[in-house]
């Protein structure tokens, strides 16, 4: 089964997305996988798969000024394929014009050059897994491709874009129904369908009338590490801090009163200084990401494993229905989460419902926030239950072999 992904982000074993499409194909023969990807900042990781083709829109205003046919390109493994950003023009007119500049650009652009074809031609795909989103552009492409070759479409969606909106306003009804219209369009001719949560998967099952499968990022099962009852109390956070979670840990961190310290690990070459000052304010330190031994031995030394999510309107509704993908990661080193953010959201529901987390209501009061806090830190045995109950639930759930043969065995069923 020849599976060719397409999707915004390459395969990584650093970065979210990357991590959850190399854990779903985890059981995907090498040489049997391919991928067709966007974004523009990306390292692939070579190791997993070594058939990939990129186009960015650095490539397409290239051929626009050249004249040339070749849009896109084989990523290979030198230094200077691997990483390449926007143009500094084209962020600021992105800024200006948002997504409408990047869609305009790729609908007057042919991105269909005679070399992908010939790339796609030697590899002969035999389904195509799209990772969806709110995004024309890579609709188009997945849906032609698929055509093209006469083969079946199976779609992925890790975000929720449409009933994430606000559509209060005439604009916010406008952008609801462009991305409805988009994700009605896929649906009508894909296979198979895939969410990244219980959640998500039930409400958009219900509302585009179409099963849907939860699945979730997967890890490997390792051994059991104990807990050690430690006198200084540290608390890691893993991962990004877009849709404003570096304020919910920064407003964590000042409710701690030195009982605990705050350990932020994240790629720090995104973090402004406004984000880094405000750390430095209330005690937080910050380590460069980490990947592989090193980042289960940061977290095997950790005393409590931070997961946090935005108090304000706009993200708490986006972040609704995802599970966020550090979640099976935090579960598997059997450390206890912390949970801190509004409770409705699915990666909190996750945590509280199956008791396998300890969640700090965002709504409460700084005092109650405080109180519950320290509840927990001074509770060594809840700490240590939470965290084998957490382990133990990643097991039964989160087996990277079981969930990619899973998937695996849905994909062969259309083909």
């Amino acid at each position: 089964m020849r599976i060719l992904v397409i999707s915004h982000n390459c395969f990584s074993k650093v970065y979210n997305n990357g991590k959850t499409l190399e854990s779903l194909f985890y059981c995907q023969p090498k040489e049997d996988l391919s991928q067709l990807f966007f974004h523009p900042d990306s390292y692939p990781d070579f190791d997993f798969c070594d058939n990939l083709w990129q186009i960015t829109e650095n490539d397409l205003i290239k051929s626009v000024l050249t004249r040339s046919d070749h849009v896109g390109h084989c990523i290979n493994k030198s230094p200077q394929n691997a990483k390449m950003g926007y143009p500094k023009i084209f962020i600021w007119l992105k800024k200006l014009c948002g997504n409408v500049l990047r869609e305009l650009l790729w609908s007057s652009c042919c991105w269909e050059s005679p070399a992908l074809w010939t790339w796609l031609n030697n590899f002969r795909p035999q389904l195509v897994f799209y990772v969806g989103g709110p995004v024309q552009f890579s609709a188009d492409i997945a849906l032609e491709i698929s055509s093209r070759f006469h083969i079946p479409l199976a779609v992925y969606y890790t975000d929720d874009y449409l009933f994430s909106i606000d559509t209060s306003s005439h604009k916010g009804r406008r952008k609801y129904q462009q991305i409805k219209k988009l994700y009605s369009m896929v649906l009508e001719h894909s296979s198979a369908q895939f969410a990244i949560g219980d959640m998500m998967a039930l409400e958009y099952e219900n509302y585009f009338n179409k099963p849907f499968i939860p699945i979730l990022n997967s890890i490997k099962i390792r051994p059991y590490v104990e807990y050690i009852d430690n006198p200084s109390i540290s608390i890691a956070y893993f991962g990004g801090l877009h849709l404003a979670r570096w304020n919910m840990i920064v407003r964590l961190a000042k409710l701690l009163d030195n009982k605990a310290k705050i350990v932020v690990y994240t790629d720090r070459s995104n973090i402004k200084d406004e984000i880094q000052s405000a750390f430095e304010k209330v005690g937080v330190a910050c380590h460069d990401l980490l990947s592989g031994s090193c980042l289960i031995d940061a977290m095997n030394k950790s005393d409590m494993l931070l997961h946090v999510e935005s108090n304000d309107v706009i993200n708490r509704r986006f972040t609704r229905l995802a599970i966020s993908t550090k979640i099976p990661e935090y579960l598997i080193s059997g450390r206890p989460i912390l949970g801190f953010g509004p409770v409705e959201v699915a990666s909190m529901k996750l945590l509280s419902e199956n008791d396998i987390g300890y969640i700090v209501n965002s709504e409460d009061s700084d005092a109650e926030i405080r109180n519950n806090i320290l509840t927990i830190i001074n509770d060594y045995s809840r700490r240590k239950e939470l965290g084998l109950k957490g382990y133990y639930y990643a097991v039964r759930r989160f087996d990277v072999e079981i969930v990619s043969k899973k998937l695996l065995q849905e994909l062969s069923s259309i083909i």
